[in-house]
């Protein structure tokens, strides 16, 4: 068994009034590939591993509410990036329970989409859809404030275009997106991450359009990986089996092409929040005990 990267291993933290397991992977690959004109990378991930996903749920709630908090005593306005699937929906729904406790002042926050499925507006399967059902109708956000991916009928570049241009229009300093400072993901088992699946280019673009995802529905919008590298913060959270394998990988310093969650890396912090199944492979001397 090897690992490049670090591990470290601390229990019985509390944070939060939960009892929480840390496991901090101090992930530097460090790499020369020709697609990148022989660029030396270098990033780091921090892993926190949990026995459930209720308990990680409560944590990232209670860490993204506080965040916001802290955040917005220092900014005007904050610009957090959801995603879509299961674990968003658990986390959603909790952030929507605790919000009134929380001190943030919800007309400040900016929202947007990581990806998008390529669906008619009103579609339960849209990302916007379970974040209405799970946050917004629970929530007092300003409809403004709430920048969903549009679909256009028969024109999926028309609506790439112009999701484009409104992150273009809130970015600051002539950028080309806002400078999130909360960006949620999530990884599938085949290490893809918003909707960018192995063996996909990554131009240098904010919105790209796909086209014949291996996942239905076969066409989407999302945001490419210099969109999403852009965030101060980025959160990945993972629960299952299935994801053991590609997360081990990616801290092994895998292939972008091939396992694109391995290209995530915040401009302050990337957090992998996983529970026990998905960190399992993460070697067993330092977190299992724990449990």
């Amino acid at each position: 068994m090897h690992f490049p990267y670090i591990l470290k291993a601390c229990s019985d933290k509390d944070l939060l009034g939960l009892r929480e397991i840390y496991l901090v992977v101090l992930h530097a690959f460090v790499c020369a590939r020709p697609r990148f004109g022989g660029i030396m990378l270098s990033t780091h991930f921090q892993v926190r591993a949990f026995p459930n996903k209720s308990l990680l749920v409560e944590e990232v709630a209670n860490r993204f509410l506080l965040t916001l908090e802290n955040v917005l005593q220092k900014k005007a306005s904050a610009h957090v990036g959801l995603e879509g699937g299961t674990m968003s929906e658990l986390t959603l729904s909790r952030i929507a329970m605790y919000a009134a406790r929380a001190k943030v002042i919800w007309n400040r926050v900016h929202f947007w989409w990581s990806d998008e499925r390529y669906l008619p507006d009103g579609n339960s399967h849209r990302n916007y859809e379970q974040a209405k059902r799970c946050l917004f109708s629970r929530v007092k956000v300003p409809e403004g404030n709430i920048h969903q991916i549009p679909f256009i009928p028969g024109d999926i570049n028309l609506a790439v275009r112009r999701y484009s241009d409104e992150l273009e229009r809130l970015s600051q300093d002539n950028g080309k997106v806002p400078e999130f400072d909360i960006l949620f993901l999530g990884m599938g088992p085949d290490g893809h991450t918003a909707s960018l699946f192995p063996n996909m280019s990554h131009p240098n673009v904010s919105v790209v359009p796909v086209f014949n995802a291996p996942k239905p529905p076969p066409e989407r919008i999302s945001m490419t990986l210099g969109a999403i590298n852009s965030a101060n913060r980025i959160w990945v959270q993972l629960s299952g089996l299935e994801k053991a394998k590609p997360l081990k990988s990616a801290l092994e310093g895998a292939d972008v092409l091939e396992l694109p969650i391995a290209g995530v890396r915040g401009r302050l912090e990337t957090i992998i929040f996983a529970d026990k199944d998905a960190a399992s492979l993460i070697p067993a001397e330092a977190h299992t005990q724990d449990y």
